[in-house]
């Protein structure tokens, strides 16, 4: 009789699992493999079966790996506005950090200035504002899943705008 042990039943989106079969002298996985354990690494629940012989005797065996998704944290850390806008200052800086995968910050006039990174991390993106009024900074993180988690801090940016 050919069973199927498995690592885990149940894996994180990119971790991996490893399948042991027993009960047999040889096995033929539907994957194409002829080892007795193979690491799988599925993105959804997957079904993997295994044929082992023995003495001219032939069994089969399945098992399923299941899949799941993490929550991925989003957080702002802090934003800084660095000078006040009037004459002979007509922009300013200001930074926000926070981890995550997006960072964005919006404003007056319809304002947007965003910064995106390939994986979660810890970042500072840094813009520079001509109008007075209330900023915000949006940090945002996507899950495996593609579920989104978003922190999100307001600032304000004082002072006159230059004409």
């Amino acid at each position: 009789m050919v069973t199927i042990s498995p690592s885990v039943t149940t894996i994180i989106i990119g971790q991996t699992a490893t399948l042991t079969a027993s009960g047999a002298d040889s096995y033929t996985w539907h994957t194409g493999s002829n080892q007795s354990s193979i690491d799988v690494t599925p993105t959804q629940q997957t079904s993997y079966t295994v044929s082992g012989s023995r003495n001219g005797c032939v069994g089969q065996a399945t098992a399923t790996v299941t899949t799941t998704c993490t929550n991925a944290s989003a957080q702002a850390i802090s934003t800084t506005v660095f000078s006040e806008l009037g004459p002979g200052n007509c922009s300013v800086k200001i930074t926000g950090s926070g981890f995550g995968t997006s960072m964005i910050v919006t404003g007056p006039d319809n304002y947007v200035y965003s910064s995106v990174y390939r994986r979660a991390g810890t970042y500072t993106t840094t813009a520079n504002v001509t109008k007075p009024g209330t900023y915000t900074f949006t940090v945002q993180n996507k899950n495996a899943c593609g579920d989104v988690f978003t922190d999100t801090r307001t600032f304000l940016v004082t002072g006159t705008a230059c004409q």
